[in-house]
Order: structure tokens, then sequence, then C-alpha cells
């Protein structure tokens, strides 16, 4: 295994213990039972008249492990062998504490990146935050600390993590200079738009305006249920529900199993990630609170890419290098299925935008669990596979007649595929969309703000018809209107013509 280069200092120990185990080996073949008799050889005669030279030599018979089996020394045997069995038990232990330190000193690096690009911005008067945003900043430093508390437990001496722990105790610093030089500016801001939303809100609730261009977008209100089977007319403005987070990551709520819950998933690496972290409401996760669940996959199987999901209880994600899909139950936290698509474009040849590694975007409709891809067979379509949620079986395939990676985005709602025309401009539309019961593409013009300058990922939720997006470090959420159907007109009555004059007491 190759070790990242701040682990260069334990190399030592781990040729000490392989050391011990060849010396415990060789014991077993260089130590000559006792009692046993010298084999003589003479070569040569020394009465011969030729007086030639006689020579004797005497040397052990060669000893095996098996000797000391059948010389009464099978106890040292056993003890060289349980030693060996601890060795390789303290190095398997070894292995994965280095695994463990090298993911967890990369996510501490790159959140500490993220936040330092954003306290700048700060600082500089180019970024304004909010109250909440800097608490959710602090509470972000202090999960770092803590996580380097874990690291420097083992390897304080490290100097990328003495580095690590300077800029850490840096940047808290820089914060607590904050609060006490801007506060009133950032706390009247955030009164100001505050006061404002509550305003919008009452006012849109005693005057409704349910109109497609004007209506004051609500997040998570009753809405009475629309038929998303028909085309989407409009996407509401979005809504910032958090911020100042990792530039690509996904959010997401399942729509079947604890469905208030929200899963966060920011990628410290830009290509993978190992967790996964569940709030208990929606309010718990704008307001930094902490997660109530964190969810660790397994090392071996990391997620790449944003496009996973949450359905039914389970996780669903593209394992990082590879065509494997993987259903994770959040129940038990173990993996309960594996599939393969086994055609998939990888290695971030079939993502939506280079940096995106969204090869494999999974996705979640009134019909169920999608993969949205593209094959090696023909790259110039889009593909779209329904899977069995339970084995992750392929059930049908359709194909798009458009490339995958000139789309911004995609996202499937009641079996139809719609895309982004770009994942960065601010005049965006969802500009496609693909109906798999009819196997008909046609083209949309339904303006998308991109508020925050690119959508690293965007999925649809089936239960309360939202788009979750993640644009540029900021979670979002869209409300979609669907076309209403034609209104049905009056009934008209079987038994009595209609001007027909109708008792009062009937009516």
């Amino acid at each position: 295994m190759i070790y990242p280069a701040f682990f260069v200092p334990f190399r030592g120990l781990m040729a000490a213990v392989i050391i011990c185990l060849f010396v415990e080996i060789s014991k077993c073949y260089v130590t000559t039972p006792t009692g046993t008799d010298d084999i003589r050889a003479t070569f040569g005669d020394v009465e011969t008249p030729s007086r030639r030279c006689q020579c004797e030599t005497a040397f052990p018979p060669v000893v095996t492990c098996q000797d000391y089996v059948e010389t009464g020394y099978p106890e040292r045997l056993e003890a060289a062998e349980r030693e060996i069995s601890r060795l390789g038990r303290h190095l398997d232990e070894y292995n994965q504490t280095v695994i463990r330190l090298h993911i967890d000193l990369e996510i501490a690096d790159s959140q500490l990146n993220v936040t330092m690009i954003t306290l700048e911005g700060v600082l500089d008067g180019s970024v304004v935050v909010t109250v909440a945003e800097l608490e959710l900043v602090k509470e972000e430093l202090k999960e770092m600390s803590l996580l380097l508390e874990r690291i420097e437990e083992v390897a304080a001496e490290i100097p990328e993590v003495q580095q690590l722990r300077e800029e850490l105790d840096n940047f808290t610093e820089l914060i607590k200079q904050l609060e006490v030089t801007r506060p009133t500016e950032v706390r009247v801001l955030q009164r100001k738009i505050d006061d404002l939303k509550a305003k919008l809100a009452e006012c849109e609730r005693f005057y409704p305006t349910r109109t497609v261009d004007d209506s004051l977008f609500q997040p998570w209100s009753d809405f009475p249920s629309q038929d998303s089977c028909r085309d989407i007319i409009h996407v509401s403005e979005p809504f910032t529900v958090r911020g100042l987070g990792n530039k690509i990551g996904a959010w997401f709520r399942d729509p079947i199993k604890d469905y208030i819950k929200v899963y966060y998933a920011p990628f410290h690496n830009p290509r993978l990630t190992y967790q996964v972290d569940r709030f208990a409401h929606v309010a718990d996760f704008r307001g930094a609170t902490d997660y109530e669940s964190r969810y660790m996959l397994p090392t071996n199987l990391p997620a790449q890419g944003p496009g996973m999901v949450a359905y039914n209880g389970s996780l669903y994600y593209h394992v990082f290098q590879s065509r494997q899909i993987v259903r994770y139950d959040l129940g038990n936290q173990t993996v309960v299925a594996t599939g393969e698509i086994s055609d998939a474009v990888i290695n971030n040849r079939g993502s939506y935008m280079p940096e995106s590694s969204s090869d494999i975007d999974l996705a979640v409709d009134e019909l169920g669990l999608w993969a949205i891809y593209v094959s090696v067979s023909d790259e110039t379509n889009t593909m779209m596979s329904r899977l069995d949620p339970e084995t992750l079986d392929i059930i049908e395939t359709w194909v798009a007649p458009f490339p995958k990676y000139q789309a911004g985005n995609c996202f499937m709602v009641c079996g139809r595929l719609y895309c982004l025309s770009s994942f960065f401009s601010t005049d965006t539309t969802v500009e496609l969309v693909y109906e798999t019961s009819s196997n008909e593409f046609r083209v949309l013009d339904v303006p998308f703000d991109i508020r925050f300058g690119e959508m690293m990922s965007l999925d649809y939720n089936p239960r309360d018809q939202k788009l979750y997006g993640w644009d540029n470090g900021h979670q979002v959420v869209y409300d979609l209107t669907f076309d209403p159907p034609e209104p049905k007109a009056p009934a008209r009555s079987l038994l009595l013509p209609t001007d027909t004059n109708i008792p009062f007491n009937l009516q």
C-alpha cells in the first residue's frame, strides 16, 4: 500500500514489524535439535602408497520445522506461530489507523480551505454574511478542532498536522475579532431580512397570490399536490437554506421513510466522500444545529460525485472510480446490496461538468430509483435506467437523443428526464425533456435561476415536489409549478333541462 507523505515517519515501525516476522520464522530453521549425530564423510585413504591427502568433514543434518515436532519441541513452534499471528493483527490495526488518519486529515484540510476562502471574503468586504452563517462557521471550526485533536493523539509531531493546528487557531481568532469589530452591521442586516420575510409571509397569508409569476415562495408549506406528470411550466427563485459549505456536495430527503430528516453530504475531496450527516429537521439544518447521525461509508467503497439519493431508508450512491453502485442501509449502517452498470462511462468522462465527477447520477421520482449516465457504446446520447431499489438490478433502459455532457444537470420527474441548458449561466433554462412513457423528446424554455454560479447537484423529491440544489457551496430549494389539467366542463343533468326551475329545497 502507498501511504501519504505525512505518514513517512511511521515507515520505521512497519519495517520493525516485518523484521520481527522474519526473525520468528527463521528461528525454526537455524536451531539444531540436541542429541542428533554428526554426519561424517571421508575422502581418500591415509594408508595409500601414493600418500594422497586425506580429508574428513562433519556437518549437521538439515533441520526443518517438522523436526521440532519429531524431536519433542512443538511448544517452541506453537509459540512462534502465536507471535506471528499477534504481530499480523497489530499490522492490520496499524494499517487501518493509517487509513483513518489519512481520511480525517484530508477532511480537516479541505474544510479549513473552504472556511479560509469565505473568511477572506468577509474580511475584505466582498462577502456579507448573516449571524446564522457566522454561527455555522464557528460550529465547523469547532468540529474541525475535535477532529484534529484525534489526529494529534497519534501524530502530533507530523509537520502537516502542526501546520493545520496553527491555521485552525488563527481562523478561530479571526472569527472572534469579526464578532467584536462588526457585530452591529451583521445583526442589523439579519434583523432587517427577518423582518422583511415575516411581513411578506403575513401579507401572502392574507392576500394570497397564487399566480405563476408573483407568488411568494414558502418552502415546505402545505400546498396541494400537483399533477407532476404534466410539463413543468415554472421554477421559482432559489430559497437559500444554508450556505458557506464545500463547493461540491449534495443534500436531499427521503420521500418515503423519515421524510422530515435532512441528509447532507459535503465533498471535502472534490471527487469523493466517506461521510453523510443527517439532521432531525430542515430547521435544525438551516440553524446550523449539530447533526443527529453521521454515517461513515466503507473505506473501500467511497462515494464518487454528488449524485446520491435516499430512498425508503437506504442511501444509494456511485462508488469511486468504478461502475458499481451501492445500497447502504441507514438503519443498520451497512452495505446491503451492490450493483453494476457495466457499460457506463466513468473516470469523470460522463459527467455534466468536468469537476463534478457525476458519471452515474442517481435520481428518485414517483416511479422509483433511476440512474442517469452515458454508455461506452454511444457517448452521444444520455441513458436512463430504472433500477430495482432492493437488488439494484436494471429493470429497463431508455435512450435520450442528446449528450449528457452538454447538459448543466438533469433530474427525473414522473418518468421524465428534465435537463438544464447550463450549470453556471445566469440565463439558464430547463431546456430539454424526454418522456420514457412515449419515447418523445421535446425542447422547453423554462427560466432557471442559478444564483451562486455553479449548480453541482440537483435532485427532485416526489413527496414535496421540490428541487434540492447544491449551488457552489449553498444548499438551495426550488418550488415547481406544473401545467394544470384542462378544466372540466360543468356536468349537465340527464334528468332536467338546464333552464328548468329547481325547487329551493333541492338546490
